[in-house]
């Protein structure tokens, strides 16, 4: 059985007690298989490369990278085929776009652009 990353969301009825029941008798089912509890900061809670958002009775989703990130990506003047770089981009914007609620969208374009352009890409090819 293989679980890579696994999101469950609780409402906020729900007891602190009876939320740590249930984590413990997730982790006792196999040793070897163990799951961690993270809970929500400030209405933020940070999934993989996401951010989840609660806002009322919605959850907004967007772009998130840790704060150790360097924001290295293939530079553009490494030699290196076109097509790389070319998909370097696509892939950036794919997960900026696929990963971020049009509310909010935006602004994580705008952190996408910058990074492309820290690592030398030319504004023809962002834009």
């Amino acid at each position: 059985m293989y679980i890579n990353d696994l999101k469950m969301i609780f409402s906020y009825v729900c007891v602190k007690l009876k939320l740590m029941i249930f984590f413990i008798f997730f982790n006792m089912q196999c040793p070897d298989l163990q799951f961690t509890l993270e809970v929500e900061n400030d209405v933020c809670l940070n999934f993989l490369d996401m951010t989840l958002i609660r806002s009322e009775n919605v959850i907004r989703s967007k772009w998130y990278q840790k704060p150790i990130a360097s924001g290295r990506y293939l530079n553009f003047a490494s030699i290196q085929p076109i097509t790389f770089k070319k998909n370097v981009v696509s892939n950036l914007a794919r997960r900026v776009i696929g990963l971020t609620d049009k509310s909010l969208r935006s602004e994580a374009i705008q952190r996408g652009k910058i990074l492309l352009l820290q690592n030398c890409y030319p504004r023809n090819l962002i834009e």
